[in-house]
Order: C-alpha cells, then structure tokens, then sequence
C-alpha cells in the first residue's frame, strides 16, 4: 500500500514536531539546488470548536513554527512558515525552505563590542569551499537565539578562505549564494528529514563536488508512460559576450569584475552585456573577476529546462533516493519538439503533483558549465 501525504507542524529552532495539520487539497511544495524552495498549505478551520481553532493560531504565519510536507516517513520539503491568509472557510499557510531563514540572518560572531568594531568581523578558512560556506552556517548557530538542527558534513581541507566585515551586516544566505555562483562553487542545498527517533525533523546540509548528486543507479522513466507533460523552456538572455559583475564601492570608486568572451561578436553575433548586480556587498575583486567567469561560463550557451511529470515508482526508485541534483535517464519518443533518444540528464528541482505517487520535476536539458 502506498503511503499518504501528510503535513507536519514543527518548532523551527529544536525540529520537535507539535502537531499533524489537518489539509484540504493536494500538498503544495518545490525545492531545488541552490534555491530557498517554498511550502503551501490549505487548512480547513471553519468546522473547528474554537478552543481548537485557537490551537491552530498559536501554530501558523510565524516562523517559530516551520511546517513540512511528508510522504510517509520522507519529507519532500520543510521549512519556517512567513505567512497566512483567510480564504472563505480555510487558511492558506506559506512557508520556505530553510535558506529563506538563513537569508534573514546577518554574519556576526557569538558575541562582539559592536557591529562597527572589528570583533564583529568574522574569517573562515583555509578550507574547501564548500567547507567555509558550511562552517559559516556552523558559526552562525552560535549566536544567542541561533540555534537550528542542520546536520553537517565532514569537513575538507582546501585553500578558501572568505572574510566578512560586521558592519557590512552580509547575510549569510546571500553569502552561500555567491559562494554557489563562483567558479568550481559547489551545489548547496538544505535537505529535510526525520531525526532517527521519528519525533523530531533536522535539516542535512548537502554540498556538491561541485555537482550534487543522487544515490544508487539512475532512474528511468519513459515518455508516454512513467514520464508525461514534458514542456520545454529555453533562454538566451544572458548569453553575453562581456559579464560584469558588480561588487561593493560607489561612483569611480566601484568594483566591477569582467569576463571577454569574443566567440559569439566574431561569429556574426550582436553585442550582449550581461550586468549582474546581485554582489554587491563582495569588496575582493579577485571574488568578482571569478563571479564573472562562472557566469559566463553558465550562460555560455542558452538555458533550456524541462519540466515534467514522473511516476516515481515507474523509474524503479522509491522517493527515498531523489533529492534535487540527482541523474535519472528520460526515454523521449513522438515528442512534438524533443527529437527520440535515451538522455541522461540531472534533475536540480523537484515539487508536488496532483497524483500522490507523482513528482514534478525541473531536469538541466543543457549541462551546466563552471
């Protein structure tokens, strides 16, 4: 028999769960390498006596409590609840994935003489880049009220080092973000799950090689079957001859990171620059020149993405084993755009379906460079 969805309400900083929601509806959740990812439930409460009525306002739209979709014992995404809204007779919660918190937090040490002095500036490394991205997290649980149940890898030994002034008051979300974007910068992703006594629920903090990556040998799905409404999404608008990065300062004071690339002008190509502004708090230009480069790199040829709808027990898996960036095998036949082939390909976003055993996918058509 096939297990149920259920949705699970849980203390954000301790993972201890408080409370099974009674939903109305199909769950609703993405998550994906890289991203915060989002939760959404629908909770009928006019039926409720109001002493339990009361119950359900003390759990909702506040991120003390985090909520979490489940399939029997798997939980497909978790994360703090932001916001709720009275619709007719039912709540409509939202939540996000725990690097939605972590974007909320400021990089400070445990305790500091002010966010101006330099005992507020923090160091990490010498160590594997995904090893400084986790130890920023590490560190960030130490401050008073910071307390989250994140399971860590082991740590690798490697040559980054990242430093953070207090007063720049960086996230540490949008710090793991960057570190993502660089050159050679790993996958990052927050996976949720239930703790081995089954009474609480603990966030592994994936980190890519720089890819993520899946367990066990591929699934395959084949089109017409295990694999439907595969649609097909593709992008040029960042496939640019320059890629400027910018970075902290003002005016003629500013730092720009850049990365040439002429092969598309000397083939015939019109001119793209492609302005990325999202690092604006980075101070090494060095950080920015390689932005540049993994950005250019990633949008070296057009972004195409498939999305689509898969039975997971048709891929001989059970949901278990996926968990965004995994690889699975698509089997494409009598597609109207997909010309037929076996192709192999990652899958870096994965999200709710109307059909309990169904999973949406987001599959890389186009392999990612850096």
């Amino acid at each position: 028999m096939s297990p149920n969805w259920t949705c699970l309400a849980f203390e954000t900083t301790t993972g201890r769960i408080v409370a099974e929601l009674d939903t109305v509806g199909a769950p609703q959740f993405t998550a994906g390498v890289n991203e915060p990812g989002s939760l959404q439930a629908t909770i009928p409460v006019a039926h409720l006596a109001e002493a339990e009525r009361d119950r359900v306002r003390g759990l909702l739209g506040h991120p003390r409590i985090s909520l979490a979709w489940c399939y029997g014992d798997w939980v497909a995404q978790a994360g703090p609840m932001w916001t709720h809204r009275v619709a007719g007779s039912n709540v409509v919660v939202g939540a996000s994935g725990l690097w939605k918190l972590l974007a909320e937090r400021a990089i400070l040490p445990a305790s500091y003489a002010s966010v101006t002095d330099p005992s507020a500036d923090s160091t990490f490394g010498p160590a594997a880049l995904g090893t400084v991205a986790a130890d920023i997290v590490r560190a960030n649980l130490a401050r008073r009220g910071g307390a989250l149940p994140i399971v860590f890898p082991a740590r690798l030994p490697g040559e980054h080092t990242r430093s953070y002034r207090g007063y720049e008051l960086r996230s540490v979300g949008e710090a793991l973000r960057t570190i993502t974007a660089e050159e050679f910068g790993p996958d990052i992703e927050f996976r949720p799950r239930l703790r081995a006594d089954r009474i609480a629920i603990e966030w592994v903090m994936r980190i890519g090689a720089p890819y993520l990556g899946g367990e066990g040998a591929p699934p395959a799905w084949d089109y017409g079957t295990g694999l439907a409404e595969v649609a097909v999404d593709s992008d040029a608008t960042n496939q640019a001859s320059r890629t400027w990065v910018r970075g902290d300062g003002w005016e003629r004071g500013s730092l720009i990171g850049l990365h040439r690339d002429d092969t598309l002008t000397d083939r015939g190509w019109p001119l793209v620059d492609h302005i990325v502004t999202e690092h604006t708090s980075v101070r090494e230009l060095s950080t920015l020149d390689r932005l540049a480069r993994s950005y250019s790199a990633l949008y070296r040829r057009p972004i195409e993405l498939w999305s689509a709808r898969v039975n997971v027990p048709a891929g001989g898996v059970s949901h278990h084993q996926l968990a965004p960036g995994f690889t699975a095998v698509f089997g494409i036949t009598d597609h109207p755009w997909i010309p037929a082939g076996q192709y192999t390909r990652r899958v870096i976003g994965i999200g709710a379906a109307t059909n309990p055993t169904d999973l949406a996918l987001t599959i890389e058509a186009t392999p990612a460079e850096r």
